[in-house]
């Protein structure tokens, strides 16, 4: 199964959030990589996205506080965009609607892919 997307512009609250120390460790733990400080946001079809998802498996992490602030519970499936290890995130809490899929990877993914906004991606 593959989750095709085109590359779209975010709201870089990415950054912010996976910079975050508890994600840094709870991501490490799960997928096996630190993530890199920001998302590649995806504008995909929402019942392909569920398709893609129910073929998986998803990790979840929970109950995420750092400096008393409560942070968004995560489910994350583990994917790949070519050769890159990935996690295809679900958040509790967002600003953009179900079509936009954010990923994380131990890199940035437009700078090793050479992405641009309108670029088609595939997840697997």
């Amino acid at each position: 199964m593959q989750l095709e997307g085109k590359v779209t512009s975010g709201l870089g609250k990415g950054k912010y959030y996976m910079s975050k120390k508890v994600y840094q460790e709870e991501f490490n733990d799960r997928l096996g990589f630190k993530p890199f400080h920001g998302t590649l946001n995806l504008e995909v079809n929402e019942k392909q996205r569920e398709k893609f998802e129910d073929e998986g498996e998803t990790l979840k992490i929970r109950e995420v506080y750092e400096g008393g602030e409560r942070l968004s519970n995560v489910d994350v499936m583990p994917c790949r965009i070519g050769d890159v290890e990935c996690g295809l995130l679900r958040l509790e809490f967002t600003d953009h609607p179900e079509s936009i899929a954010e990923v994380v990877a131990p890199l940035e993914l437009r700078e090793k892919f050479n992405l641009r906004d309108g670029d088609k991606v595939v997840l697997k």
